[in-house]
Order: structure tokens, then C-alpha cells, then sequence
């Protein structure tokens, strides 16, 4: 019975050691991937004024006149902000919950570790699916919005004096790629290159925050499995001479 229990102890310290782990390594990959990526897409492509160019049909025997557009591009930091607060609590969680699977690491006979558990997974898990959750409902918001309709192309091609308010991500997958080449930083040959690797990479950081509150519903979960096996192996447990010889030393030190 005690090392079936013991067992159980010990997978579940695994699990919250290995959710723990996962959290440190998505959280990370998003602050990087965030962070980095909004400085080479205000490199590329800075804030101000750009120009796309328009055909207009005259006619089956004329040619296309072609019109130019001078649109104005502005930068939205709140999604991107969302997923830098959601990934730092993520990451902060995962910490914390590392330091708490190795201070629990103990037999359930243990009267901190329920306590301890509590403290160091149980808590911090909640606080962080409930914050990663809001992150990533509101990221999805305004992605499937166009930033409440401030970052969509629609009609705009036809028009001129567009003033678009964009997070980085929307700002390079829907807008910057209708802009004359000429207007980016980069070389003509460069231009589609460079943009379907960021737009892709973009998104890729926005998913990587639905992840979180999977790990952390893990950790929830094992935290909580964890105070009830610990709770139990306290009433169970009975002291045998070897553990209260060790208790005494403990006391006595």
C-alpha cells in the first residue's frame, strides 16, 4: 500500500515537474518570437506614410491607367501586449511551479505538502489560466476584427488617404504586401521572401499563448491530485520506530 502510494506520489510530481517545464518553454518561445519579430516588422516596414498603386479600366481598346494611393500605417502594441502578459505570467507560473514540484517532492506522509501544494501550484495555476485565458480571447478578438475594423483592406484599394491602425501581425499578413516594393526597406527580390516567413511567424506566436492554459489546467489538476493523496497519507500513515528515531534528530537539531 505505501508504495503504491509512494507511486502515485511520484508520477505525480513528474507530471507538474514536466507541465512546468512545457510552460517555461511555450512562454519563452512566445516573449522571443513577440518581441523579435515586432522590431524587424517596424525595421521593414516603419510606421508613416505608403504608397499603392491602383489600376483603372478605361475601356476594352484603352490601356489601365494606373493611380496611385498615399495610405498612412500606424501600430497597435495591444495584442502584442497581450501575448507578452500572458506569456511573462505563463512563464512566471512555470517557475514557480518548478520550485514547488522539488519542495514537494516528499512522501504524502508529509504534513506540508498539501499546504505547500497549494501554495506553490495550486494558486499560481488558477491565477495563470485565468490570465492567459483573457490574453488569448482577446488576441483572437482582435485578429478576427482587423483591430475593431482599424486594420482591414476591403475597399481601400480603390481608395486613397487610408489610415490603418494595425498590430504587427495584421499590419503584415493583410496590409504592407499591397504597398509598392520600393516603399520597404528591403530589395525587390527580397520583398515575398521576407514577408511570407514573418506572417506565418507571426500567427505562430499568437498560437503558441492557446497552449498555456492547456499546461496550466495540467498543473491545476496534478496540484490538486497531489493535496488529496497528501491529505490521505497523513490520516494513514503510522509511525514506525525507524521514522520516529529520525523525527527525534530533526527535534532535536
Amino acid at each position: 500500500m505505501a508504495i503504491n502510494e509512494k507511486l502515485k506520489a511520484t508520477t505525480l510530481n513528474v507530471a507538474t515537474l514536466l507541465s512546468s517545464l512545457s510552460l517555461i518553454g511555450i512562454s519563452t518561445a512566445c516573449l522571443y518570437l513577440t518581441t523579435r519579430l515586432s522590431k524587424v516588422i517596424e525595421q521593414q516596414w516603419p510606421a508613416g506614410d505608403y504608397v499603392h498603386k491602383y489600376g483603372v479600366w478605361q475601356g476594352p481598346e484603352l490601356p489601365t491607367r494606373e493611380v496611385r494611393h498615399y495610405d498612412h500605417l500606424q501600430y497597435d502594441t495591444t495584442n502584442e501586449s497581450m501575448i507578452l502578459a500572458g506569456a511573462t505570467l505563463g512563464l512566471t507560473v512555470g517557475i514557480v511551479g518548478l520550485f514547488g514540484t522539488f519542495f514537494t517532492w516528499k512522501t504524502p506522509k508529509n504534513t506540508h505538502v498539501a499546504k505547500s501544494t497549494l501554495y506553490f501550484l495550486v494558486v499560481p495555476g488558477t491565477v495563470g489560466l485565468i490570465g492567459t485565458l483573457i490574453s488569448f480571447i482577446l488576441t483572437c478578438i482582435i485578429r478576427n476584427t482587423g483591430n475593431r475594423g482599424l486594420c482591414f483592406w476591403g475597399e481601400a484599394e480603390s481608395t486613397g488617404d487610408n489610415r490603418f491602425r494595425c498590430t504587427h501581425e495584421l499590419a503584415v499578413c493583410r496590409i504592407v504586401q499591397n504597398y509598392d516594393r520600393k516603399e520597404s526597406h528591403l530589395g525587390q527580390s527580397d520583398f515575398q521572401q521576407t514577408f511570407w516567413k514573418l506572417c506565418p511567424q507571426t500567427e505562430t506566436a499568437r498560437h503558441l499563448v492557446s497552449g498555456l492554459p492547456a499546461v496550466l489546467l495540467l498543473i491545476i489538476g496534478a496540484g490538486l491530485a497531489k493535496m488529496v493523496l497528501a491529505r490521505k497519507g497523513k490520516t494513514a500513515y503510522v509511525e514506525t520506530a525507524d521514522d520516529r528515531v529520525e523525527r527525534l534528530q530533526r527535534e532535536e537539531q
